[in-house]
């Protein structure tokens, strides 16, 4: 949820009139497809005043430019290190990769945001439930709060609709 939290309020600092948000992620990997990540979705949605969207490709597909990036940032670190540059912690990490690279943003979260946004989450997340269907849902679409339409694939015609308990 920090991560989410710190990029939406980056990009609405940085694009003011900023009102549709559309995710694509990798596939069915269970740390992203669960019932957290889409209640969260719920409240970053009404937090930002965002209409918010999450597409998760299908397993082994979609992940070039992904997977691109962090690996370009690793080697360019890497290098660095390689080249007798220091690196013991995330800080040096990103103060490294920001100084070999203008084309890519490169980010620490600080401990205590997480803390922070662990702290806002929990209440919530004590009353979650799963969504129907989970590990078969391929787009989700924030309707308001508290409530989700999913889909099997983002090009379905077929709707579902979750709503979770408040």
């Amino acid at each position: 949820s920090a991560v989410l939290e710190d990029l939406f309020l980056k990009l609405k600092q940085q694009y003011q009139q900023l009102k549709q948000i559309h995710i694509f992620s990798d596939g069915a990997s269970q740390q992203f497809k669960q019932k957290f990540l889409f209640r969260n979705l719920c409240r970053l949605a009404a937090d930002f005043q965002i209409k918010l969207s999450w597409n998760f490709f299908a397993t082994s597909h979609g992940k070039g430019v992904v997977d691109a990036v962090g690996g370009t940032t690793k080697r360019l670190v890497y290098n660095a290190i390689m080249s007798g540059q220091q690196c013991s912690s995330a800080a040096e990490f990103v103060e490294i990769a920001r100084s070999k690279t203008s084309t890519i943003n490169v980010n620490e979260l600080e401990e205590s945001s997480i803390e922070q946004s662990k702290a806002k989450m929990e209440p919530i997340f004590q009353l979650i439930q799963t969504v129907p269907e989970t590990k078969k849902i391929h787009s989700i679409n924030v309707l308001e709060n508290n409530t989700i339409e999913y889909k099997y694939y983002s090009n379905s015609t077929t709707k579902k609709t979750y709503r979770f308990p408040s």
